[in-house]
């Protein structure tokens, strides 16, 4: 704390330890302002000691987690507390610039990776915003393969370097001079560090396709994918190290093929092929900080179900474990339902039942729902969740 010069007399009977300990419960909208007071203070809230205790605090509280909504008709971006959802939304509104978005693709220590919208059919240009500080950056633009299908991508934090890095995966369709086709795709890794892009790898293959979804996000550094495997007849989870940036694998639950989760043909992803043909879904994400899994069947007409599956211990196979089931129509009807968080005392979880749809809290023990009313939140299309922090964003509007 030696680094942090007193110029404050009214501060000078407390120390240092003790103002840096204060400071750090701030909420981040009066340490923006405090910033502006001395330069002392300014010198302890802008150090990296503090934005990383600071976040560390905040990761450990759900209060202070936030949704980030994106909304229909003006592709802008809300924040509502996590579990103050009756106070007003608010709108992220970034200085000198107009920001038009139309998604978000992950979120790690309090950034998110977002979809710049440019009245285009098709754009796959991205920013980091920091909804707290509402600081951003804006990407460098990357080239799309021809014959694409679809773009995926995933934020993570390289704890090696005290590096962000974007990951975007491209899949795409290859045709080979006898005239085969086979399934492609390219990865490449971004670096806020550098602000450069990356080339990892380009894999063909007719074994295995990637399913269109962003990275889930687990310890910060370790981006999820599903591939559904054509030689095997069966999922594989795969993981992306930002750190190290190689793949590695992750084992499902043995008890999904006992279920009928691979039954010979690929499942459908979140989408339902008509009334006719009611298939498993199979759908990937985050809850709680543990890599969940969502599965529904659906074989009887105007009846469904939902499993929730978590893995409790990253990594080892035998702590995955069916959180909870739920059978109630109005909320499985869509075929997507998604888990996004669970309240502060766990009793209830967060879900959407589409893209399309609000989110509602879900009672684990009651098994009812409960709407969830947002004041000053026009309609919206996606939801997000992220916790509040100070991590810097070099570069654009900084």
């Amino acid at each position: 704390m030696e680094e942090f010069k007193r110029e404050n007399p009214l501060m000078d009977t407390l120390p240092i330890e003790l103002i840096f300990i204060i400071f750090a419960h701030l909420p981040i909208k009066c340490l923006l302002r405090l910033k502006t007071v001395c330069k002392s203070w300014l010198t302890i809230i802008s150090s990296s000691n503090f934005i990383n205790f600071h976040l560390h605090l905040n990761s450990l509280s759900s209060s202070n987690q936030l949704l980030i909504f994106y909304t229909n008709n003006h592709q802008s971006l809300y924040s509502v507390f996590l579990n103050s959802l009756k106070s007003p939304a608010m709108k992220l509104c970034f200085f000198n610039e107009d920001l038009s978005f139309s998604g978000i693709s992950g979120s790690c220590n309090g950034l998110i990776l977002c979809n710049l919208n440019h009245n285009k059919t098709q754009n796959f240009d991205v920013c980091l915003v920091n909804p707290s500080t509402l600081k951003f950056r804006k990407i460098p633009k990357l080239q799309v393969p021809k014959n694409y299908l679809y773009v995926n991508f995933g934020l993570g934090y390289d704890f090696k370097r005290d590096d962000y890095k974007i990951v975007r995966i491209v899949n795409f369709v290859y045709a080979c001079e006898d005239g085969s086709i086979f399934n492609a795709r390219e990865v490449m890794v971004y670096s806020m560090r550098s602000n450069s892009w990356k080339f990892i790898e380009e894999k063909v293959s007719n074994h295995a396709t990637l399913a269109s979804r962003n990275g889930a996000l687990v310890n910060n550094h370790l981006l999820h994918w599903m591939f559904w495997c054509t030689s095997m007849n069966e999922h594989r989870l795969s993981s992306f190290d930002v750190c190290n940036e190689k793949w590695g694998e992750i084992s499902m639950p043995d008890c999904f093929k006992e279920n009928g989760i691979n039954r010979g043909n690929q499942v459908n992803w979140l989408v339902c092929d008509g009334d006719d043909k009611k298939l498993d879904v199979v759908d990937l994400g985050i809850l709680g900080g543990c890599l969940c899994l969502l599965t529904t069947n659906n074989f009887v007409i105007h009846s469904s179900d939902v499993d929730i599956w978590v893995m409790k211990n990253y990594g080892v196979k035998e702590s995955w474990v069916k959180l909870f089931h739920v059978e109630d129509f109005d909320v499985t009807r869509s075929l997507k339902v998604a888990p996004i968080a669970y309240c502060e005392d766990g009793k209830e979880i967060l879900l959407r039942r589409d893209e399309d749809s609000n989110v509602f809290w879900y009672d684990l023990r009651e098994k009812r729902v409960r709407n969830v009313d947002y004041c000053g939140l026009p309609d919206y299309h996606g939801v997000s969740t992220c916790i509040q922090s100070l991590v810097p964003i070099d570069g654009n509007g900084t």
